[in-house]
């Protein structure tokens, strides 16, 4: 009957984002209705009468602030829908909470931190109570048809159950491409030039590149914004009013605002809270892009599966996701996503390098360096790594929580590229955007610019931090790709996993076994013997991920063991022999050769 498709229908009064191959909207989801925003507008009503600068005009809008995400949050909590609709805030509201978060007036004070926090949190249950991308059973009408209806109303299904799952997307809920699906939304129903579309999405690039400088950079200038808050604390009372027939609730809601300012214990002033909304949002927008590229890439690999044309459109998911979208469609020139590349490995060092700074001892040095003071003199510049991790106020979004963001965002995008490739084959857009990621993973890696990697133990962790261990080949690869001569390692310079199962493992472990003097001197920063041991260092850890990340994709270790083991003996040759032996490295492949023997294979 009609009420068997009800689940396909799109709402009249919704607008959902552009939908493709393999994918649906949301349609169980409503915005808030007139009524309702009528009563978030009244809550959240600015009464101050007055102009919007200095400490009263502050005052007033930290006020309407607070009072409008109260709103929210209290319709939020309101049941759904008697119809089954859930409810969920306007897109105005959202950009309001995006921009509460981020406002350039925020001062460091303990006040505007939580409100920030605020927020960010109201938006994240935003994206509970409607997600940007999620996974449900096939489409009705499809190939399973039948066996889609009769799971229509489950909103999660196991997805062992379902041969190709629908991604569903939600346009009532907020993400770091809001502009651009805005424009899309705009061209669709008036005409519209391809330069004004393309001016509103590039604001969402520039607004994320504001979000990713503000979380991993320190500045002197955000100690400023605070001031002293003895200077800015008011008196109940001392405000005169502009006019004479001001009412009672004017005064009221000014005086509210004056005996916010006399909190000593709320005025207080730390660096680390002017920064709290900027990271907040930087890591639920990367949680937003991460989520997106992986329910598309599980359900592309799923439609590739199934053959035929589904095969060949199942490339179309990854291509209409988030991130991918900004990276590809959205960049203005190749320049400006070369430097955002270069600034996202960056931020994704941050971690590793602060694991290095804290460690006990560097594997090159003698054992005693304490972090202070060998360590700390080898470090050329300040770094924003050195920040503490868990100040006041930001004991969620310190920079283990910002590298971390950052290295799960590219390694998605390098997924995203995978499924793209293996239903379309390689582009030759495809193969530029690999090359420039490559190019900021060698640049890091090598050490250059601020040099987050130099010290050993950082690369060890740069490596080992890596979330999905069969990243870690595709990651050595593409560092190597643009340290080795291509008549030496042709495979490795194709770039990507070289294939499948651990066979692009093999064109590292020969490289290596064929010359390991050459492949040493590949790592070396300089041309004489001062950097030897750090450079047979590098290499240990770039064989090691290697490794395991071929032995997460073939366990069994058919394609690479003998090559491998070939490998091993000819790094512990060579660093016998230089004396550069590696404690770490040496265990490291040990423990990864014995999992690759014949011996240990059930």
């Amino acid at each position: 009957d009609d009420d068997d498709d009800d689940d396909d229908d799109v709402l009249a009064a919704s607008t959902p984002r552009a939908t493709t191959f393999g994918e649906r909207a949301n349609a169980r989801v409503r915005a808030f209705d007139d009524f309702t925003a009528a009563f978030v507008a009244t809550e959240s009503l600015d009464v101050s009468g007055g102009p919007r600068d200095g400490a009263r005009g502050n005052a007033a809008a930290r006020w309407s602030d607070e009072a409008f995400a109260r709103a929210i949050r209290c319709e939020l909590r309101e049941p759904d829908a008697s119809d089954g609709f859930r409810r969920a805030p306007r897109g105005e509201h959202l950009a309001r909470l995006a921009t509460t978060a981020t406002s350039a007036r925020r001062r460091a004070t303990k006040r505007e931190a939580a409100i920030a926090r605020e927020a960010i949190s109201i938006l994240r249950l935003c994206d509970v109570v409607a997600p940007a991308t999620a996974l449900s059973a096939s489409n009705a009408g499809g190939a399973n048809g039948s066996s889609a209806k009769k799971k229509r109303r489950r909103e999660v299904v196991d997805l062992s159950e379902a041969d190709a799952p629908t991604v569903v997307t939600t346009r009532e809920t907020w993400t770091p491409l809001e502009h651009a699906i805005r424009g899309e939304e705009a061209s669709a129903s008036a005409l519209r030039s391809p330069g004004a579309v393309r001016g509103r999405a590039e604001r969402d690039w520039k607004f994320f590149n504001q979000l990713l400088d503000a979380s991993t950079t320190t500045s002197d200038s955000t100690r400023s914004r605070g001031g002293d808050a003895s200077k800015t604390r008011g008196r109940r009372g001392a405000v005169v009013s502009d006019s004479d027939d001001d009412d009672s609730e004017a005064k009221a809601a000014r005086a509210y605002r004056d005996e916010d300012l006399e909190s000593d214990d709320e005025d207080e002033t730390n660096e680390e809270y002017a920064r709290v909304g900027a990271r907040l949002l930087f890591l639920h927008s990367c949680a937003v892009f991460v989520r997106d590229a992986y329910a598309r890439v599980f359900a592309a690999e799923c439609h590739g599966a199934l053959g035929g044309e589904a095969r060949k459109r199942a490339g179309e998911l990854a291509q209409n996701a988030l991130l991918y979208r900004l990276v590809v469609d959205v960049a203005p020139t190749e320049g400006d996503r070369s430097a955002w590349f270069a600034k996202m490995v960056d931020a994704s060092c941050l971690g590793s390098e602060r694991a290095a700074l804290v460690a006990p001892s560097d594997a090159g040095g003698d054992g005693n360096e304490a972090p202070s003071q060998g360590k700390m003199k080898r470090c050329s510049v300040s770094r924003a790594s050195l920040a503490p991790s868990t100040s006041a106020g930001a004991e969620d979004c310190g920079m283990n929580e910002v590298s971390s963001a950052a290295r799960d965002v590219l390694e998605a995008l390098s997924s995203l590229l995978d499924a793209c490739e293996s239903s379309d084959g390689a582009s030759r857009r495809h193969v530029k955007i690999r090359v420039q990621l490559e190019d900021a993973y060698a640049e890091a890696w090598k050490c250059t610019g601020k040099a987050r990697l130099e010290l050993d133990e950082a690369k060890r962790a740069f490596m080992r931090e890596i979330r999905h261990p069969k990243n870690r080949l595709t990651r050595a690869r593409e560092i190597l790709a643009r340290r080795v001569d291509r008549r030496h390692a042709p495979g490795i310079i194709e770039g990507g996993m070289g294939g499948g199962g651990g066979r692009g493992a093999v064109d590292v472990f020969n490289y290596v076994a064929e010359d390991a003097v050459r492949a040493i001197k590949a790592q070396q920063h300089s041309d004489g013997s001062g950097d030897y041991r750090s450079a047979a260092a590098a290499l240990g850890v770039i064989v090691g991920a290697t490794a395991y990340g071929a032995l997460a994709l073939d366990p069994s270790a058919s394609t690479f063991k003998h090559s491998f083991a070939r490998c091993v003996d000819a790094f512990d040759v060579e660093t016998t022999r230089s004396g550069v032996i590696d404690r770490d490295a040496s265990a490291s492949l040990a423990l990864a050769l014995a999992f690759s023997s014949e011996e240990s294979v059930v």
